[in-house]
């Protein structure tokens, strides 16, 4: 066979993990592609390539691939994917297998991901150059599986190569600007963007770069979009550092230097954030009303984790729950437009492009490329036959019509598996209303459309399952049910019942016990537990054992802070989040639950620090309205109400059955002097939790805690108390 030399001797195989999985076989001088059967094929081929030279015992990738069987069994699953494998590939890949272990030889495959981080540790400006070429993105997700201990080392994988390749783009940036190749620069920063959106200080290199390529009017405009994203997506303004710098661009006509701008400390790995979590930054003008429909499907909305009034709270890590979902692939198929005019076509051609850029970032979405997408415009075929021919579980079909000025979006969502309709929604809008486009689009149907999704996938493996559903099925039907509680607490128990079983199924389950916990957080949180105090003491057995299996489970630290945060244990809470943020250090939630904490111990101001670092790292994050909630409740306690009512706002869009924000809100409204919304407020925090009274809000906070917080806790209880009895004299009027 001829000889191909990668990193380190002769290579047989050649194998891309970086932004896609693909693997060719060096052969007769040709690279001859081959197909990997199954996705755990994928994932150990993956693990095997990224530890060349290491004897891997048996038993211990048995254990992260199969951690939800025996080990006889797990070690009988290895066995048939290597021998698959093996089949798959061609002959070699065994050469160092032995009974007990697993080796790869170093070099036998040539893997780009290997080759990267050696060009990175290199260093020189040849090398970096070479670096940058090679990155297409983070780690694939055709290798993620529903196995916690193995996520979570790819997990860890993706963050340490996303750190060099960050440290690895702005050295070559710097090398370029140097050697005076600005031009060539401008063009590397724009795909540093690509991976990273909204990194402050990927922008102020393209700003510094473009006022000295293009001028100041191009730089301005760029930090104008900017300042524009951050204010509609996440509601924040830029960082300092920006603002400077875009005041010294605007002061001067002077060639801006932009290498002293790299040294901000977000490029450490704590400020990391996946693009697949991150809306793109918004283009020019003209197509920016066709990127606010593109993030219909791009914004990861789903219902927000629900706080307590006063110390109990309840959320989901954003990516621990994630291992045990499926990934779900979907195609955008051709959008017709329902009339021949110019407007209306070039609407529909951006639109899909814009769909299907924009859903290539969102999380738990593969999406089909518009080149493959658009060879069906026109086509004969149902849904099913499409998507047996793409290999897709989901289809997204629409339409555009064109009518006195306004657009008319009619978009449906199907399962190609039956053919079935799983969601449809209509939106009409001004292209002009830029705002108001954001509004309805991104706080709609991105919502509704992924837990449409998630739902769906539910309801599919309970249909097909429903004899006897296996530990896995189990776990992502508490899922689903778990999203359908926020609209039907009973599916709360139903949600409960499901981790149940896959426990009973798998005693040492991780997700399990941590599907418990989270469920009768919530429960706590939303005052639905019938004894809180057993609900707690389960959740603490519940974390004990799974950090007794997993000390390193950034899951189950997490939901161990919300325990004790929940307990009144508030320094305990944030060691837990502390420890969190040690292992995860992108785990935005962590970021927000920190801050919310020392809100408890009468530090609001700093703790609105932590929470927009949050929001500013997790724009699209599914618990993003707990964290607006949690501003809000920063802003009343430091008395700047019209500040708190707006955060309070913008949760309750995302989550307009929240009994907590409803009544922060009413005690804000009521501050503020606004009388009948804050009774607007109440009435809905008592649609939500009849008992809700006056007494009842009493007996609920408690009298221990810092005397700042407490101060501060008592003037929203006493506001929230006036409010409700202005509900009892509007009643009696009546």
């Amino acid at each position: 066979m001829p000889e191909h030399h990668g990193e380190s001797g002769v290579a047989r195989f050649s194998l891309e993990l970086l932004g896609r999985f693909r693997v060719c076989r060096f052969e007769n001088g040709a690279m001859v592609p081959v197909e990997v059967g199954s996705r755990r094929g994928k994932a150990l081929l993956a693990y095997l390539a990224l530890h060349p030279d290491r004897t891997l015992p048996r038993a211990r990738i048995a254990g992260l691939l199969w951690e939800d069987r025996t080990e006889n069994a797990a070690r009988h699953n290895l066995r048939q994917v290597l021998t698959e494998l093996r089949d798959d590939i061609g002959g070699g890949l065994d050469e160092s297998f032995s009974k007990e272990s697993v080796r790869v030889r170093a070099g036998l495959i040539d893997t780009d991901a290997i080759r990267f981080a050696a060009l990175c540790e290199r260093g020189t400006p040849e090398d970096l150059a070479a670096a940058a070429e090679l990155y297409r993105g983070e780690l694939t997700h055709d290798i993620d599986v529903k196995a916690e201990a193995f996520d979570e080392w790819l997990s860890v994988e993706r963050r340490r190569l996303h750190a060099l390749a960050i440290d690895a783009f702005d050295a070559h940036i710097r090398n370029l600007e140097a050697a005076g190749r600005k031009e060539a620069a401008l063009s590397v920063c724009e795909r540093l963007l690509s991976f990273d959106p909204i990194r402050e200080a990927t922008h102020r290199l393209l700003i510094g770069l473009e006022a000295s390529v293009n001028g100041r009017s191009s730089a301005l405009h760029r930090a104008a979009q900017l300042a524009d994203v951050l204010k509609q997506s996440v509601g924040v303004t830029p960082e300092p550092a920006t603002l400077e710098l875009v005041a010294a661009i605007a002061a001067k006509d002077a060639p801006v230097q932009t290498a002293v701008q790299t040294s901000e400390p977000d490029t450490s790995p704590d400020h990391f954030v996946p693009a697949s979590r991150l809306r793109a930054i918004a283009p020019s003008r003209p197509r920016r009303w066709a990127l606010a429909v593109a993030v219909l499907l791009a914004v990861a909305a789903l219902p927000a984790i629900w706080f307590g009034i006063f110390g109990g709270t309840n959320g989901t890590p954003q990516a621990d729950l994630d291992g045990e979902d499926t990934a779900y692939s979907i195609a955008v198929l051709p959008l017709s437009a329902r009339s021949e005019e110019a407007k209306l076509l070039r609407f529909v051609r951006v639109l899909e492009q814009d769909l299907i850029d924009s859903l290539s970032h969102a999380t738990r979405f593969r999406v089909t490329s518009h080149l493959t997408s658009r060879s069906y415009r026109d086509s004969q075929l149902d849904a099913r036959e499409i998507g047996r021919e793409l290999q897709t579980a989901f289809l997204l079909s629409g339409s555009a019509e064109l009518d006195a000025g306004s657009i008319t979006v009619r978009a449906q969502l199907i399962d190609s598996k039956t053919g079935a309709q799983v969601w449809a929604g209509q939106f009409v809008h001004d292209p002009a209303a830029e705002k108001a486009v954001f509004e309805e689009i991104v706080h709609g149907i991105s919502r509704r459309l992924q837990v449409a999704v998630l739902i769906s996938e539910g309801l599919r493996r309970e249909r097909m399952e429903r004899d006897d559903p296996t530990y896995g099925d189990l776990i992502q039907r508490g899922v689903s049910e778990s999203l359908r509680s926020f609209d039907n607490p009973e599916n709360e128990v139903i949600a409960l019942r499901l981790f149940e079983r896959a426990l009973e199924k798998n005693p040492e389950s991780n997700a399990a016990r941590v599907g418990i916990a989270r469920v009768l957080t919530r429960r706590v949180a939303e005052f639905r537990s019938a004894n809180r105090l057993d609900d707690l003491a389960r959740v603490e057995k519940m974390l004990t054992e799974a950090l007794n299996s997993n000390p390193n489970s950034s899951s189950a630290r997490y939901f161990m802070g919300i325990l004790r945060k929940q307990q009144g244990r508030i320094e305990d809470s944030i060691a837990e989040f502390e420890q969190t943020l040690k292992l995860n250090p992108s785990h935005a939630n962590a970021h927000a639950q920190l801050g919310h904490s020392l809100i408890f111990l009468g530090r609001a101001g700093e703790a609105e620090r932590h929470i927009r670092k949050a929001i500013r790292i997790g724009p699209r994050d599914p618990t993003i309205s707990a964290w607006y909630f949690m501003a809000g409740q920063a802003d009343i306690f430091l008395g700047r109400y019209d500040a708190a009512i707006d955060w309070f706002e913008k949760s309750i869009k995302l989550n307009p059955a929240s009994a907590r924000v409803q009544i922060h809100l009413a005690a804000a409204y009521l501050l503020n002097g606004n009388e009948e919304k804050a009774i607007e407020a109440a009435r809905a925090a008592k649609r939500a939790v009849p008992k809700l009274s006056a007494e009842w809000l009493e007996r609920q906070a408690s009298g221990k805690g810092h005397p700042v917080y407490l101060a501060q806790r008592d003037v929203v209880i006493e506001a929230t108390r006036r409010a409700l009895a202005l509900i009892m004299q509007k009643a009696t009027a009546n």
